[in-house]
């Protein structure tokens, strides 16, 4: 039996949706699926299954998680091995040269969560010639206010584990394009922000009452005074910030050893 990957079991058409920008961006991370296809334990587990059930039918499912684990382990571990594409390309940096052996381990094992598919945008958007993004992370503001007066008492923020690219495709200086193979979408920031409001709910809501309960363990402070609310942000992600040339240079390389990562100028 062939089990589709996650990563390309649903399409993210918007279905009217006005703005070129948003819809080559479409064009882009449905690319990226079909290109670098790939499982996502982390998907699976978030969006099919619930590790938590003890019922018997869940067991075998939980083996397979756990194998699909490992492998995205050692694919991980096998991307740091890039010495020998920078020995044989000198001009370029080590962090397309990462890239590239990361590109190579997806299409090998076909297994990666939301970084390996951020990695995969990033290279289509580069292999056509967008050149002004980003690989980020999410994370959540949670913000205290008096109910009373409704002023600020405090703020709290976290990081969610989850990265994406954001992207500048009308070329007027603003990277205000998300795309998210893993969630499966490709939108405005403000759309975007209400997909991860949606998607994890849940996480959020652990969050705000994280933040709640840690406010109000100070001594003498009444909990009916006060409430909280919880906003998704966009964080810059540590390690990965890509200038231009080094994404020019990607690109290069991908739409020479991926060809199928070019887009036709009417697709």
């Amino acid at each position: 039996m062939q089990i589709t990957p996650v990563n390309i079991r649903n399409s993210s058409v918007s279905f009217g949706t006005r703005r070129e920008d948003i819809r080559k961006a479409q064009d882009i991370e449905r690319r990226a699926k079909l290109v670098f296809p790939m499982m996502s334990w982390t998907m699976v587990n978030e969006k099919y299954l619930s590790l938590n059930s003890k019922s018997n039918s869940c067991r075998r499912p939980k083996q397979l998680l756990g194998k699909l684990s490992k492998k995205i382990t050692r694919a991980r571990e096998n991307a740091e091995f890039y010495e020998q594409i920078l020995k044989e390309n000198p001009n370029i940096k080590y962090v397309e040269a990462k890239a590239l052996k990361e590109l190579e381990v997806i299409k090998d094992l076909k297994v990666g969560n939301c970084h390996e598919n951020a990695v995969a945008a990033l290279a289509v958007l580069a292999a056509n010639q967008y050149y002004d993004c980003s690989q980020v992370s999410l994370g959540c503001k949670v913000t205290i206010r008096n109910r009373d007066t409704k002023s600020v008492e405090d703020k709290y923020y976290y990081e969610l584990d989850h990265t994406f690219v954001v992207a500048d495709i009308n070329g007027d200086g603003k990277k205000d394009v998300v795309i998210d193979p893993w969630l499966d979408f490709a939108d405005s920031k403000s759309g975007s922000m209400a997909r991860f409001k949606a998607f994890y709910t849940k996480k959020l809501e652990e969050k705000k009452d994280r933040a709640l309960s840690s406010f109000l363990s100070d001594a003498g402070k009444d909990k009916y005074r006060y409430e909280a609310s919880v906003t998704p942000e966009i964080l810059e992600l540590d390690g990965y910030s890509w200038k231009p040339n080094d994404l020019r240079q990607l690109g290069k390389m991908v739409r020479e050893n991926y060809q199928e990562t070019v887009l036709k100028e009417k697709e």
